[in-house]
């Protein structure tokens, strides 16, 4: 995570996943749990609500 010139910024650090697409074995935790921490660290989370839990 990346915060400074007025933005916040997450990236990946793995692939695509191409080899798993479309077979619902891909697991959103990770990309969730970045969302809430952009939010929470930056204030801005007015819609975080919408967001389902990460699963464990």
């Amino acid at each position: 995570m990346s915060l400074g010139a007025g933005l916040a910024f997450s990236s990946v650090g793995h692939g695509t996943g191409f080899d798993i697409a479309g077979r619902g074995a891909a697991d959103p935790a990770a990309v969730i749990r970045a969302v809430r921490l952009i939010g929470s660290a930056t204030g801005r989370s007015p819609q975080l609500h919408l967001l389902p839990e990460a699963p464990s």
